[in-house]
């Protein structure tokens, strides 16, 4: 797929509405836009400086539920089949965790399956997990562990199809209240692997003033398949929804409408319970590897910004705000002693090597753990309330 035939199938769509074709001066990034443009704002470098926080704001606030309800119904009345979350856990690929919507396809892609369950047009909303973001959470505005990704994918699109797909999307953002005078979209192309080969994959990013909405990409990806190999056409436009919600409801950060009003912890303790409140309600368990693994290493953290207290009010509240996303394989109840269970094995770990105790017994909680030590008598109750407050 060459890059003029993207980009020519893109002028034709807009072409008569407006939109004009720029350089940025500073990464020579292509920009379609409204009103003329020098620099692309994907960057520090290129003018990122929260400029859309000034663009004109709505009199009422949103939630993200509200938002995904929105595209689902613009999207269906479009043609696009409305499909439930997929599991959290990616069976085949290169990640333990789903991070986007397109992954609904991993089985064909991917060789499992010769067919997808899934229907070739569809629009989903995707709860995903992107580990590699822990380190930025409450450092750099606009990014959380986890977010929900409601994409509109279409498999075996023509470069045509998939110029319309982004149109679409820019008729959606502007029922949502956002508009097209003040989005730009910026167009690169990058080399992927989705471990069944190299592909180049035709980006285009929706700018919101500075702030990036999300994506709409367009690939011919390499397929595993029982004879041997193939290709699949596929038009992947998606969205954060969280970030849809801050360009609407242009709040001081991005955190504002995902924590608690009578917030107690920090942006970072919020986002950790967020993620993993996600992952044991929807069955992931900690574990030596995979998913598994990456559950510890969350738990880990939140131990070390929280090492006496776990919350079970935060884990409520978060799992009430992903019950509007996905399918809840546990109950409330199980998904915060999946959590709080993992909590306690670090923290007695904690308490053994601090103290040199007894090892802890897997699966043990910090109560019943500090119960056998009294009843051993390795420290008295008296002992033990100086030197451990719960």
């Amino acid at each position: 797929m060459q890059t003029d035939q993207v980009l020519s199938a893109l002028y034709e769509c807009f072409r008569g509405k407006g939109w004009r074709l720029y350089t940025c001066t500073t990464c020579n990034n292509l920009i379609f836009s409204k009103n003329a443009k020098t620099l692309c704002w994907r960057r520090k470098e290129c003018g990122q400086e929260k400029k859309f926080l000034s663009l004109p704001k709505q009199k009422a606030m949103v939630v993200p539920g509200q938002i995904k309800d929105v595209i689902e119904k613009a999207a269906t009345k479009k043609g696009y089949n409305r499909v439930e979350s997929i599991p959290l856990t990616a069976n085949h690929g290169k990640t333990d965790l789903i991070i986007a919507g397109v992954q609904l396809y991993n089985d064909v892609i991917h060789g499992k399956a010769i067919q997808s369950c899934f229907p070739d047009r569809c629009v989903i909303s995707q709860p995903c997990v992107r580990m590699q973001f822990a380190d930025k959470v409450g450092k750099v505005d606009g990014i959380s562990t986890a977010f929900v990704n409601t994409c509109t994918e279409h498999v075996g699109a023509t470069v045509v199809e998939h110029a319309f797909a982004v149109d679409f999307w820019l008729d959606v953002l502007s029922c949502l209240g956002l508009h097209v005078c003040d989005v730009s979209l910026v167009y690169r192309t990058k080399k992927r692997n989705w471990g069944t080969g190299d592909f180049l994959s035709h980006d285009l990013f929706f700018m919101y003033g500075d702030l990036e909405l999300g994506d709409a990409s367009y690939a011919v990806v390499p397929t595993r398949c029982a004879g041997g190999s193939g290709v699949l056409q596929i038009s992947d436009v998606g969205f954060g929804v969280e970030r849809i919600g801050w360009a609407i409801n242009k709040t001081d950060t991005y955190y504002d409408v995902l924590q608690p009003w009578d917030m107690q912890y920090t942006t970072e303790v919020n986002d950790l319970y967020r993620t993993l409140t996600l992952l044991a309600m929807t069955g992931v368990k900690p574990g030596p590897k995979g998913a598994g693994l990456q559950f510890r290493r969350l738990a880990k953290q939140l131990y070390l910004l929280t090492p006496n207290i776990f919350s079970f009010g935060l884990v409520s509240y978060y799992f009430r705000y992903w019950g509007s996303f996905t399918t809840c394989l546990c109950g409330l109840e199980v998904s915060s002693s999946v959590i709080s269970r993992e909590y306690d094995r670090l923290r007695n770990n904690g308490i053994a090597s601090n103290n040199n105790w007894p090892a802890p017994k897997n699966d043990e909680s910090t109560e019943e753990y500090l119960e056998r030590m009294v009843y051993s008598k390795i420290v008295t109750p008296s002992e033990l309330r100086k030197m451990y407050t719960p």
